[in-house]
């Protein structure tokens, strides 16, 4: 039996979970959200899906922790969680950390208070335990070695994404007498460095442009509001805040009428929008400082520096040798593809 920890259900979740239900046994994998509200609906009914959303329903799940096969962690925030895993140190050697990147960059919030500076002396025991992890960019895993001095195999592997690239159309390229529409982040996240990117195309605002910005997933509502309010001065009618979390067919639509796409995240972040954003042949701004754009560049993908967008015209801005949305397509969907899912989970689902 293998049981998956999760936090919050989330799109990406609900992806993850379906991708299992298609390709391997739900009598061997068994699911445990951290938190109420599950929809339970979104899953087969033959789907074992459970919630445990504080210390005392983990403990009382401890039988079943100790019958399982492996236990695969899906991100491993600060939270009351981490001081179970360290007391119940006997289940390290069935623990598997599927990071995701907030995971890791938490590190950085550590010393903020007392409860912080708790958690990571949690993590730090939990990670160095560990005999491995798994997760998508390899660049990540070589932070968390470096951070931690762990000595856990890695695993590489990549969450399904929950946007299904048969309901994407290629969008149209880049053309003059077009209004040019531009993506500004991917959540209402503080790691999206909203304010720096909405100074950066302000440069750009008496432009023929519109500039989308996805506010609607975050713990920060009052960080969304100024988002809101530095955009519309910023920008005035040209800017298009994005409010309220949309379903996946949606924003999907919303990703086909995009014509540039900007993350300004120090980390890496918005893995899914770009990947789509990419399949559709639109051009993709990452900070050159991220290992998200040493993973692109590795791979051959065309990826553009965000860090360089003050220093560019307009027309240079926008400018995509057709080429290159070609093969920035192909690569895309040899990487995400459903075989490649398969290949890579079941090497999770194998680590000894």
């Amino acid at each position: 039996m293998f049981i998956h920890i999760m936090t919050s259900e989330n799109y990406y979740h609900i992806s993850f979970i379906k991708f299992i239900e298609r390709n391997f046994s739900t009598k061997q994998h068994h699911f445990v959200f951290r938190s109420k509200n599950t929809k339970r609906s979104n899953y087969k009914e033959t789907t074992s899906i459970k919630e445990k959303p504080n210390f005392i329903s983990l403990i009382l799940f401890i039988p079943q922790l100790f019958r399982a096969k492996r236990i695969y962690i899906h991100y491993l925030p600060y939270g009351i969680s981490l001081p179970f895993w360290v007391i119940f140190s006997l289940l390290s050697k069935k623990l598997v950390w599927i990071f995701w990147g907030g995971d890791i960059y938490i590190y950085n919030e550590k010393n903020n208070n007392l409860k912080t500076r708790f958690y990571e002396l949690c993590r730090k025991i939990i990670i160095r335990r560990l005999g491995n992890i798994a997760g998508f960019l390899t660049e990540d895993f070589n932070l968390i070695k470096k951070i931690y001095k762990t000595d856990a195999a890695y695993t590489k592997t990549i969450y399904p994404l929950p946007i299904n690239f048969t309901e994407l159309s290629q969008g149209e390229n880049v053309s003059k007498g077009k209004t040019i529409k531009i993506l500004a982040g991917n959540s209402a996240d503080p790691s999206n460095n909203h304010f720096e990117l909405l100074h950066i195309l302000e440069r750009f605002k008496d432009e023929d442009i519109q500039v989308i910005c996805p506010l609607s997933y975050g713990r920060d509502a009052a960080y969304s509001l100024r988002v809101n309010d530095e955009g519309f001065r910023v920008l005035g009618e040209k800017f298009k805040p994005l409010l309220h979390l949309l379903p996946p067919t949606e924003y999907s639509k919303i990703l086909q009428e995009v014509d540039i796409a900007i993350m300004n995240h120090q980390r890496q972040q918005g893995l899914g929008n770009l990947i789509s954003i990419l399949w559709l042949g639109k051009k993709v701004f990452v900070r050159s400082d991220t290992t998200t754009f040493s993973y692109f560049k590795s791979e051959g993908i065309a990826v553009w520096d965000t860090l360089d967008i003050k220093n560019q015209s307009f027309e240079s801005f926008i400018l995509m040798n057709p080429n290159d949305a070609i093969k920035n397509k192909t690569l895309v969907l040899n990487v995400f593809s459903e075989h490649h899912y398969i290949e890579l989970w079941s090497n999770v689902f194998s680590v000894k």
